[in-house]
């Protein structure tokens, strides 16, 4: 069921928005199929799996309430790793106040 979001969840949906929409988050849109590609160690390396599309899903569904660092967490943390991620520097993050800005 789809909710209405707040202001604030307003503009988490923006910066979900501009993620999912940069040319190298491809990787992160949808689960690690990790069977299919034979990843059998997956469920032991990475405990709290998340894609850009569940952290959709919960948005939509209201799941982070209010709480802006449960978003930044799944949207954020649990893959985009400042090594490893090129344009991590570029991204959008939301702000306790619930404003969209540049990093």
């Amino acid at each position: 069921m789809k909710k209405e979001l707040s202001e604030t969840m307003q503009e988490c949906k923006k910066v979900l928005e501009y993620l999912q929409n940069h040319e190298q988050a491809v990787a992160f849109l949808e689960p690690v199929d990790w069977e299919a590609y034979g990843l059998m160690d997956y469920p032991s390396v990475i405990k709290h799996p998340m894609d850009l599309g569940t952290v959709e899903q919960k948005l939509q569904k209201g799941q982070y309430k209010e709480d802006v660092d449960a978003f930044a967490r799944d949207g954020f943390a649990k893959f985009v790793s400042r090594k490893n991620i090129p344009f991590f520097d570029s991204l959008c993050v939301c702000s306790s106040t619930g404003m969209a800005k540049r990093m």
